[in-house]
């Protein structure tokens, strides 16, 4: 799925910023990216490890402690999502 967008996604990249701005973008990009790449299923595996025997009562509802890694990246998700209706 990646690659079915990504050829339109940097040229997108491209034409937005500034040519003298681009080299520090696209670099601070894949930096951000591949961070995300490692840091990701690194922390949802620790989350998982200490959460999934567990259970929270929030309400009327139960929780399963192994679905936190999802709940916490559902979060970040509305926070991104937030920030770029924000800034836009």
């Amino acid at each position: 799925m990646w690659r079915i967008y990504s050829v339109g996604f940097r040229a997108l990249r491209a034409d937005l910023a500034p040519p003298e701005n681009r080299g520090k973008l696209f670099g601070l990009y894949r930096t951000f990216f591949d961070a995300g790449d490692i840091f990701g299923p690194v922390m949802a595996t620790y989350l998982y490890d200490v959460y999934r025997f567990k259970t929270f009562k929030i309400g009327h509802f139960t929780i399963p402690g192994y679905g936190v890694p999802f709940y916490v990246n559902t979060v970040i998700g509305l926070i991104t999502i937030g920030i770029l209706l924000y800034i836009h």
